[in-house]
């Protein structure tokens, strides 16, 4: 399997760890119970609900602040979130509290896993290692998340470093951004050394091109280009021919790689009433029960302008009452969330192979090539621009090919230092916005820990 999907979790031990994780501050597992492979595996099941909570914003929060969309005056009961002002005054607590506390949780499940004695348990290799490169691979997504996320670039400060289960009544330290990124890159690696021994609930080659994200967002580009290279010539994954499929096929898509999957039977409450019918059902092309629609002032809708055959535009977009919807990206509301695809890592090969080179090869383009053919687009590349004309190119492409999918066109503004708009039409340099668009520690973290920012 290559997902990352959550299970009803029915008996008595994970209810009670679940219940002893909601407590204000987040606690860790003490419990001497927890002591062979079915816990742990459960344990990492856990993590992934918790996992599948904090992605449940990531969608929509990003894309509203940096303008590629906005939301309707009114969703029907009149919750207006006003994101034209996040630039400049940052985001509220009330919409990352929810993504702080599940991001807890699932750090401690997975230090649970990571700090027992697997060694000792009953079970053989292949089992071991499954339930460890599940824990490593969810901790590493969740270190490079929280840091792309938590860090204020003016101190370097961000989220907690947790390695070890913390206790009931411990309190735990601000750490920084260089501290969580090198430990997603040992988890990620982690990840990959027991998964290709034996496959979890994730693969081999999941991690591997999330590896391939996470050297490509932190810079460094020769490690980029070798994970995502060995993604796209494993031929494991092929592209759609008909855009839709992708998303309506969620998770068993072709191009599909990491995938977060929606399970309706989970009725866990959380703030947002439930994950999937709050996220999904308000991309729909409707002005009176929609909420989320691209921005006309927005780089993506300048992209859909230059080229409105381009079929992301014309078989993921619909066009109505005046307003332009991502109906078909989220087309229903068992949709999954799809965290990797195969076109990021054309797009991150070609790329980081620039970047390191300074010299654009014939390769290069081709990549960007098979993802403007698959689409249809009128501006493939023809002979071999300049490095920094492809730059260019890829930024419009990454942008056009992964516009509302979670978080990459934030983060790759943000790595690039780019303008970002609001649904002005009012631009925000880099140095605007850079020291607001981070998230918020809850108060009562703040106060519990003396946080200091």
């Amino acid at each position: 399997m290559k997902k990352i999907i959550f299970f009803f979790l029915t008996f008595s031990l994970l209810a009670a760890c679940d219940d002893f994780l909601e407590e204000s501050p987040p606690t860790g597992l003490t419990s001497d119970k927890l002591n062979d492979l079915v816990t742990m595996r459960a344990l990492n099941n856990g993590a992934y609900k918790n996992f599948r909570e904090f992605y449940a914003y990531a969608t929509t929060i990003p894309s509203l602040a940096i303008g590629d969309s906005f939301m309707l005056p009114n969703d029907g009961a009149g919750n207006y979130i006003n994101a034209t002002t996040w630039a400049t005054t940052g985001f509220s607590q009330v919409l990352t509290g929810e993504m702080y506390n599940s991001s807890m949780s699932a750090f401690h499940n997975v230090n649970y896993i990571i700090n027992a004695d697997i060694t000792n348990m009953a079970g053989t290799e292949n089992e071991k290692n499954a339930v460890l490169g599940d824990a490593h691979l969810i901790k590493a997504v969740l270190n490079f998340t929280v840091d792309k996320f938590f860090t204020r670039n003016a101190s370097g400060n961000s989220f907690p470093l947790l390695n070890t289960v913390v206790g009931p009544n411990e309190k735990v330290s601000l750490s920084t951004s260089i501290a969580l990124r090198a430990q997603a890159e040992t988890d990620i690696e982690l990840a990959r050394q027991y998964l290709k021994q034996s496959a979890g609930v994730n693969t081999y080659m999941a991690a591997t091109a999330f590896a391939a994200k996470i050297y490509f967002f932190h810079k460094k580009y020769d490690l980029a280009y070798e994970r995502a290279n060995e993604v796209i010539t494993s031929g494991q994954f092929s592209l759609e021919s008909d855009m839709s499929n992708i998303y309506l096929n969620g998770d068993t898509s072709t191009e599909t790689i990491l995938t977060i999957v929606t399970d309706l039977t989970d009725t866990t409450p959380s703030n947002w009433g439930g994950y999937a019918t709050v996220n999904f059902d308000r991309f729909e092309a409707s002005k009176s029960t929609g909420l989320f629609t691209l921005n006309p002032y927005s780089l993506v809708a300048q992209l859909r302008n230059a080229d409105p055959s381009d079929l992301r535009f014309t078989q993921l977009f619909e066009e109505k009452d005046g307003f332009v919807f991502m109906a078909s990206k989220y087309p229903t509301n068992e949709t999954d969330q799809i965290i990797v695809r195969l076109p990021e890592m054309y797009l991150t090969r070609a790329e980081s192979n620039i970047m390191n080179s300074n010299s654009v090869t014939s390769t290069d383009v081709a990549d960007i090539n098979v993802v403007k053919n698959r689409a249809g687009a009128a501006d493939t590349i023809t002979g071999t621009p300049s490095a920094s004309a492809m730059l260019d190119i890829i930024y419009n492409e990454r942008s056009k090919e992964l516009c509302f999918e979670l978080f990459d066109r934030l983060l790759n503004s943000v790595r690039l230092e780019k303008d970002i708009v609001d649904q002005n039409g009012s631009t925000y340099s880099y140095g605007d916005y850079i020291n607001k668009l981070y998230y918020p520690f809850p108060q009562e973290e703040i106060d519990y820990h003396n946080f200091e920012e």
